[in-house]
């Protein structure tokens, strides 16, 4: 009665509908014929497309029912399904008052007992209708409740296996495509999943669909499949490896097959290539940071994944693709393309030497060079930035530790008599060739002024263009030269310009001085808001980044440079120029730094025909930078550079080439600052009088505050000088006034000078005079102070290093016999220490006899107490027998105990003896310490004591 009463009390809280669905359940879960059944379900479908919460509320226990006892009449369990599925898609389409209502949908129905076990079991079914209907039902419950549903798939791994079959159906291509799609939603993101469906065979089967489809031709489904393979592999090392053991590799080639002449991709089979490109950059692209200072090595994995995709067939079928000219694939595929070259060839040796073994078709140059030639086609003419950008880093990481690549670059600069000037569209000339194409100024420089004012927009992006191509043609070529010195010497004596007339060739640092000098005159004249003044910095940048690259460490190379004097007086007009960007006047005056540090004082020619300009040393160009420049106002050039947020972002490790707008790598920004260093210790020890920057040691660790004091001293010994010159023409032109008014004599009235003025000149000129021998005189007791200062400090600091290492003698020789001490002290240490084990291991034995005997003398006297009772009372005779015992027995007790006592105390005595040693070990190690003290304040009162000397030197400089 109770139970009814509930039941009608819950049935009278239901809405109308849900009762009228409640009543419905209530005949499905008591007939049992089959029809009436179906006629039930069929109402109860109609209700769920209009009430599908309602019928939630009360029909789902039901429904899992009716799928486990209808399993024999698919149209029922067809029916069941399609009311779930109402019911799942009703699911967050509610609002306002019943906002919590969608939520206990899908919660109510994945929590019913046995819903997710009876569709699962579905899978299983024979029809395919039935095993359709539920793949589309496990796809939407999947986009409703992910995490529940993949817990509960990968508790039933049989559901996989089903899945893959139903791939495996060749009957209906409907069954399978559904299967796909349920596959690609279980794959996003599930490493679980994806390793179960993988082991059951899914790389094979899936590709086998994709050469049903038709391969590159393939729709929908190939694309799909693509899709699966790529969830299955990307972040799963162990789905990579589980594909590196399987033959799949014959079946990528094809996919990536160029199209046939005169024809391009259609966008499918853009797509499919697309697809395919990802397939493979899944597996070997590796995420680095963009502030690590130097590559990191790639993991096993990733290396591993290197060698299978760079079998010669795959790397073949990917560099054809991407570096072919004209390409057939449009921008965001072509970038793909480049991106997966880079990574096949990123810090992998074995994939670079294959590389000069591939053929591009309609590339006319040499065959070894094909794919670079072809990649620096793309860099210098794509319109699209990505590309450009892709096919530079694709040049950089081949060139990058591949002497041989490098050098056969810089060799095929040189002209070929077979160059022609005819125009072909699909003709790709040699990599040098290209390089040196783009250096031109008839190439560039005419186009970057074609639009000064920025009014042709399409001149403009053209001039952009082209500048750009210097920049990266420069970027390829600091790849080679720099740290390569067969390459530095071959392009220090290789022609890269036949001239028409009977002229010299043209080298290729004729070339590149003549394109930065035309660079800079331009974006002198143009106005900076204009988008070329950035190209034209930019170019500049490049250039000069070639020639530190180029000539730091090369000292013959700056010989070669030095013979050619009008080059570095234009240098120093663009350092000196106001109008010069900050970049380009830094690096150049870090070029000249190079020649400053590298070009010895002296080393001029020998040849008396030589001109002056020949004749240049380091001596010389310092003092043409001092007078035009300053050298406070070049150093502070420099530091600018590396102030600005550029240089800074580089030297965190940021890659330039990944970045249209920047300027330096991590690579340069630690060359710049080594030679900056470098640089500056030179023009010091050029200052003080040192030779080639190898003087005092003084004089090169200098501080900041003693370079501050140099400076002031060197400034004012040039204001003297101008002070001197400037008295000695005042002085001159006072003497020649006094020798005409002597010459002319009583004519002095006529020329209007007067006696008095006459004899205040001369005074005037006595006084300057004695001004100037003054001077003189001061700055040469200046001179001899500041070289008695110097001695003085040399003298002082090989005093302190002699006294230093007397000190640092004795304090070896102490910590050698205070070593010998202790090794001796620890050997005696051990021996007591094992003597006192042995010790206390008798000690514990002999106790042990003392327990037992006294155990033996105890149970001797229980067991005699009463039988010498009864003997004293019967027979007196026994007695003094049995006291005899006891008595022995408590002797040797005795004896025992005093034996155990004397052992105790040779014990003990151990015992103080090691805590001795001890504290003997911890007072001379205390004095060892001590020393060690001493030893350190001695050093830092030597080091303050040259401290002192500096500071009185920098005083002496100052005075």
């Amino acid at each position: 009665t109770m139970e009814l009463l509930k039941k009608g009390a819950a049935r009278l809280l239901l809405s109308p509908p849900a009762r009228a669905a409640q009543a419905i359940c209530e005949r499905l879960d008591t007939n049992p014929v089959l029809e009436e059944r179906r006629t039930a379900l069929r109402e109860l479908l109609d209700s769920a497309k209009a009430h599908p919460t309602a019928v939630a509320e009360v029909a789902i226990p039901t429904l899992v029912s009716v799928i486990r006892k209808d399993a024999s009449d698919p149209d029922n369990i067809q029916l069941a399904i399609e009311i779930c599925s109402h019911i799942v898609e009703a699911d967050g389409i509610m609002e306002g008052s019943e906002h919590e209502q969608p939520v206990r949908v899908i919660d109510a129905f994945m929590q019913a007992e046995g819903t997710m076990g009876a569709l699962l079991y579905l899978l299983q079914e024979s029809d395919i209708y039935v095993r359709y209907d539920t793949i589309q039902l496990l796809t939407k419950l999947l986009n409703k409740a992910r995490t529940e549903v993949e817990s509960t798939i990968l508790s039933n791994p049989m559901a996989i296996m089903k899945l893959m079959d139903a791939l495996e159906d060749r009957r209906t291509d409907f069954l399978r495509n559904e299967a796909l799609t349920l596959l690609l939603s279980l794959t996003t993101s599930n490493q679980e999943l994806q390793k179960i469906i993988v082991f059951q065979g899914a790389f094979d089967r899936l590709f086998e669909i994709i050469l049903e489809e038709g391969g590159q031709d393939g729709g929908v489904i190939a694309k799909d499949c693509l899709f699966l393979i790529l969830n299955l592999l990307r972040n799963n090392s162990s789905n990579q490896n589980f594909f590196r053991e399987t033959p799949c590799w014959s079946k990528i080639p094809p996919l990536l097959r160029l199209p046939t002449e005169n024809s391009s991709f259609s966008t499918n089979q853009e797509a499919i290539i697309r697809l395919t490109l990802e397939v493979i950059h899944g597996c070997i692209a590796e995420v680095t940071s963009l502030t690590s200072t130097n590559p990191k090595p790639l993991n096993s994995t990733v290396a591993a994944n290197q060698k299978w995709f760079g079998r010669k067939e795959i790397l073949s079928a990917v560099v054809t693709l991407g570096v072919t000219v004209p390409c057939p694939l449009g921008p965001e595929t072509h970038f793909l393309a480049l991106s997966v070259i880079n990574c096949l060839l990123l810090q992998n040796s074995v994939n670079k030497q294959t590389i000069p073994e591939i053929s591009i078709p309609a590339y006319m140059g040499s065959a070894e060079n094909a794919v670079v030639g072809c990649l620096l086609v793309h860099m210098l003419n794509s319109q699209s930035s990505q590309v450009r950008i892709a096919s530079l880093l694709c040049c950089q990481t081949y060139l990058s530790s591949n002497s041989p690549g490098q050098l056969s670059l810089i060799s095929s600069m040189a002209p070929s008599p077979f160059e022609t000037d005819s125009v072909d569209v699909v003709s790709v000339p040699s990599i040098g060739r290209q390089i040196v194409t783009a250096l031109s100024i008839e190439n560039n420089a005419n186009n970057a002024s074609s639009s000064p004012s920025g009014h042709d927009e399409q001149g403009g992006e053209s001039a952009q263009l082209r500048l750009w191509g210097v920049w990266a043609a420069c970027d390829i070529l600091y790849r080679c030269l720099f740290d390569n010195a067969d390459c530095k010497e071959l392009a220090l004596s290789l022609p890269v310009e036949v001239p028409k007339d009977a002229g010299p060739a043209e080298g290729l640092l004729a070339k590149i001085m003549k394109a930065l000098f035309e660079f800079t005159r331009q974006m002198f004249s143009t106005d900076t808001s204009n988008g070329v003044y950035t190209d034209l910095v930019k170019a500049c940048v490049g250039i000069l980044r070639v020639l530190i690259g180029w000539f730091a460490n090369h000292i013959n190379g700056l010989n070669v440079f030095y013979q050619t004097g009008h080059y570095l007086v234009s240098l120093v007009d663009i350092v000196s120029h106001p109008n010069t960007q900050t970049h380009v006047q830094g690096l150049t005056a870090l070029f000249l730094g190079l020649c400053l540090h590298f070009r010895p004082s002296g080393s001029v020619s020998n040849d008396q025909s030589s001109t002056d300009a020949h004749r240049l040393d380091n001596t010389k160009l310092l003092d043409i930078l001092s007078r035009n420049v300053g050298l406070q106002n070049y150093t502070a050039k420099m530091d600018a550079v590396k102030r600005t947020e550029q240089f800074r972002l580089a030297e965190r490790g940021f890659n330039a080439t990944k970045h249209v707008d920047a300027l330096y790598d991590s690579q340069f920004a630690k060359l710049f600052a080594e030679q900056y260093d470098k640089i500056q210790g030179s023009i010091i020890s050029m200052m003080t009088g040192t030779k080639g920057g190898k003087g005092s040691t003084a004089a090169t660790k200098m501080d900041s505050s003693d370079s501050a004091a140099l400076e002031q001293y060197k400034d004012l010994i040039r204001m003297q000088d101008r002070e001197l010159k400037d008295l000695r023409a005042k002085n001159e032109e006072l003497m020649l006034q006094l020798r005409e008014a002597l010459v002319k004599g009583s004519s002095v009235e006529h020329t209007g000078v007067s006696k008095v003025m006459l004899d205040a000149a001369v005074a005037e000129a006595k006084a300057l005079k004695a001004e100037v021998d003054s001077l003189r005189v001061e700055v040469a007791r200046r001179g001899e102070e500041l070289s008695q200062a110097r001695a003085h400090a040399l003298k002082m600091e090989s005093t302190h290093q002699q006294e230093l290492n007397q000190v640092m003698n004795r304090a070896q020789d102490e910590i050698r016999s205070l070593t010998v001490a202790y090794n001796g002290l620890e050997d005696a240490l051990m021996e007591k220490s094992t003597e006192l084990d042995r010790g206390r291991i008798r000690s514990s034995h002999l106790q042990k006899e003392v327990n037992r005997l006294a155990e033996e003398l105890r149970l001797e006297q229980q067991r005699k107490a009463p039988i010498i009772t009864s003997s004293d009372s019967v027979n007196g005779s026994t007695g003094p027998s049995s006291a005899q015992t006891v008595e022995q027995l408590t002797a040797e007790l005795n004896e025992s105990h005093r034996k155990l006592q004397e052992f105790i105390g040779r014990v003990q005595n151990l015992e103080e003896e090691s805590e001795s040693w001890k504290n003997r070990f911890n007072h001379l190690n205390a004095d060892h310490e001590d020393l060690l003290v001493l030893l350190a304040w001695q050093d830092q009162q030597l080091k303050e004591g040259s401290k002192v000397t500096g500071e009185t030197e920098a005083q002496t400089l100052l005075a």
